[in-house]
């Protein structure tokens, strides 16, 4: 390939990676962790805590007792789901063993629509957004499609910015194809650290391609499928395709119309026995009734089916019956339902089964770390790519580029990390909760940008690394005062000793980090807007 070709390319790369780093490294960084959102949502709410703590004193009851009691409520409404507790994941097979249940179901307050929840009979319901259910989970699962933008613009900046991160990466391996073998597992341990983190950088971009080019598709479609169908209706059908009916695509089957005649229904082991003779390898996770006690009441039956790629699955049942109504299984999914759910469980980790589903998790994970990583370094490489050797005074676009990339990236986990504090020292009972969990992201963002812009670049970089380790290790302390130590937690609920786990090994990821940044600052290449005092090199081969 010639020289001006590859030259081309390296600016298209850089470019690209440069003017969208900030946003990618939100994305990733939350992306990451959202993958673990169940156990983030265990850790944060002590409603999943009281749970683990009914099971231990053995407070436990039928999946059939929690429906009774919750249709002879005064609460009742015909229209609700049936979930496991908030900590578990599935509903027991055959439906009759004792355990800890949820009653969801929505209604009308003040004019606006509340979801409750209710887990055990005769226990006061929970209002699911109110102030005492933290939505830290939640809110880093916003932050990965929105990155803290308003909702709808932030979903389709998104999209864009997946467009460009997609540019950036095809350029990339164009860039070093006509190397790859030569160079791919040339990491250069030396006093050079620039061109050790060049080279961890090529390596993990070129090794995790596949992963980061499944996330540009997946992110597109997540992004840009209502932009893409009503472009496509404006061409094709005039504009008058309605929009009112999209959700009609992902039904698993028509829904009866209301009835006023009553009918009695059959209770949730018959359920599952009729889910098991249409599909024996079935996982239950939840029963949506729709119009519970009348003549047209259905049953849908959501759940996985985890020898399938698109792992989620449903079958609607006539709930006084049995009929099958609909079902959307593997080989007989719509293709809407075909097509979101491969795309959903390739995106959040959702596929495969038992010991194998949670190390494509772990994989995940990793992946979408050292992707954060790859977005952060590829700024300073730009920095220190065009340094001006002989110059004391480094030129301004580089600085603000440093603190830019300080402030977002740091910024970002900062806040993070800040906002499972605030939601496990907040009350349960604290109408605090709902404001400040997602405000504390804001809040770690603005003081990491503030910070930056007051400090030089290098000691501004390393007091806030230095904050992101001492709040991220806060984390687990926290739980571990306020809930239960972790030896007892990796026990009793592996999920928030995971959560505390991570939380412990980022902490002593960033102190390291901030230390190498310290040094580098002291005895590192000189004239650079990471030096602590610029001075004059003395000879080219001086360490970064």
């Amino acid at each position: 390939m010639k020289g001006a070709t590859i030259k081309r390319f390296t600016s298209l790369h850089t470019w690209t990676g440069i003017t969208t780093g900030v946003l990618l490294f939100v994305a990733f960084y939350a992306g990451a962790l959202t993958v673990y959102k169940a156990e983030i949502d265990a850790w944060a709410n002590p409603v999943v805590h009281a749970e683990l703590e009914a099971e231990r004193t053995e407070r436990l009851f039928t999946p059939q007792q929690a429906v009774e009691a919750f249709i002879n409520s005064p609460h009742f409404t015909p229209d609700f789901y049936l979930f496991s507790s908030r900590y578990r994941t599935h509903l027991p097979d055959g439906g009759e063993t004792p355990g800890r249940y949820a009653i969801y179901w929505s209604e009308r307050v003040d004019g606006e629509r509340v979801g409750w929840d209710v887990f055990e009979p005769g226990g006061q319901p929970i209002q699911s957004n109110a102030a005492t259910t933290s939505q830290a989970a939640n809110f880093i699962e916003l932050l990965h499609f929105t990155m803290g933008l308003p909702e709808t613009f932030g979903t389709y900046l998104f999209g864009a910015v997946t467009l460009l991160y997609g540019v950036a990466l095809l350029s990339g391996l164009v860039i070093h194809l006509p190397h790859l073998v030569k160079d791919l597992f040339s990491m250069r341990i030396g006093s050079n650290l620039k061109l050790f983190w060049q080279d961890a950088h090529n390596v993990i971009g070129v090794l995790s391609l596949p992963f980061h080019l499944m996330f540009v598709v997946t992110s597109l479609v997540l992004a840009l499928t209502l932009v893409a169908i009503l472009g496509t209706s404006f061409f094709t059908l005039g504009n008058q395709f309605p929009t009112d009916r999209i959700g009609e695509l992902y039904e698993v089957a028509p829904h009866p119309a209301a009835s006023d005649t009553p009918a009695d229904m059959l209770d949730v082991p018959t359920l599952f026995a009729r889910v098991k003779e249409i599909q024996p390898d079935f996982t239950v996770s939840s029963i949506h009734w729709h119009g519970y006690g009348t003549a047209t009441a259905a049953a849908e039956i959501s759940g996985d089916y985890p020898d399938s790629l698109i792992s989620s699955a449903d079958i609607q049942l006539d709930a006084s019956t049995g009929a099958l109504q609909g079902a959307n299984l593997p080989g007989a999914h719509n293709p809407a339902l075909a097509a979101s759910g491969v795309v959903v469980s390739l995106h959040f980790a959702r596929f495969g089964e038992g010991l194998g589903r949670q190390l494509v998790r772990l994989s995940y994970l990793l992946l979408g770390l050292l992707g954060a990583f790859l977005f952060y370094s590829g700024n300073l490489l730009w920095i220190e790519t065009r340094r001006k050797r002989r110059n004391t005074q480094q030129p301004h676009l580089h600085h603000a580029l440093a603190r830019l990339t300080v402030a977002g990236c740091l910024g970002t986990v900062l806040g993070i990390s800040l906002l499972l504090l605030t939601a496990k020292l907040l009350p349960a009972e604290s109408l605090l909760r709902a404001a400040w969990v997602p405000n504390a992201w804001y809040l770690g963002l603005a003081a990491s940008a503030a910070w930056v812009l007051l400090r030089p670049v290098w000691r501004g970089t390393v007091e806030v690394l230095w904050a992101c380790a001492v709040i991220t290790a806060a984390v687990p302390i926290a739980n571990a005062i306020i809930y239960m130590p972790p030896w007892q937690s990796a026990l009793i609920a592996p999920g928030v000793f995971g959560v505390d786990l991570v939380a412990l090994l980022l902490a002593i990821g960033f102190a390291l980090t901030a230390r190498a940044a310290a040094r580098r600052a002291h005895n590192g290449q000189p004239n650079s807007v990471w030096a602590d005092t610029p001075r004059l090199a003395t000879h080219e081969g001086a360490s970064l």
